[in-house]
């Protein structure tokens, strides 16, 4: 009965490691124990079981929603290098240019200084398959990666919830000054 169970669960990691974008994996796996460096990834599992007894206390229509937006995360990961040293710039560069070969499209991207913010998102079907968030600054890089499952409409839902309670209004249509 072992012999049969063992090739089963790893054809199963195996199948569920293989829904991620290589270079981030890559990326991640070449600098997760680097010294300096803090990292971890939440499984999609735990983040069901955790959004389902949050469920249970949350009684607000945004917080709900919010909840449903959660719930459609597959996979987290997280690296935090305090020391740029540590990832040279080349292979920051490199990732970026190689997510956007894989169909990453930049949602956000700024360079000020020595300060670059990246928001990227891959869609599928009409869907956020992957977000990738990177803040390199001043030699400390962030990187967040999520494996999703999002809906349009469930973010649209969410973010006009949250305008609503922070009583946001629209723009006034003003015309520009000339210069």
């Amino acid at each position: 009965m072992k012999s049969r169970i063992l090739p089963l669960l790893g054809l199963a990691i195996l199948l569920s490691s293989c829904g991620g974008n290589r270079e981030i994996s890559q990326f991640y796996h070449k600098h997760k124990r680097g010294k300096d460096v803090t990292n971890f990834t939440v499984p999609g599992w735990l983040i069901w079981f955790g959004t389902g007894l949050a469920n249970e206390f949350v009684k607000k229509p945004d917080e709900k929603a919010a909840l449903r937006i959660a719930k459609e995360i597959k996979q987290i990961r997280l690296l935090v290098a305090e020391d740029q040293q540590i990832i040279p710039e080349a292979e920051v560069t490199q990732l970026i240019s190689n997510l956007k070969k894989d169909n990453f499209e930049d949602l956000i991207y700024v360079k000020d200084g020595e300060t670059q913010f990246s928001m990227m998102i891959r869609e599928k079907n009409k869907r956020i398959k992957n977000l990738f968030i990177l803040v390199n600054d001043k030699g400390d890089l962030v990187m967040i990666s999520l494996k999703a499952n999002l809906h349009y409409n469930e973010i649209n839902r969410l973010v006009k919830s949250f305008g609503k309670k922070l009583k946001l209004e629209k723009p006034l249509k003003k015309p520009l000054p000339q210069a």
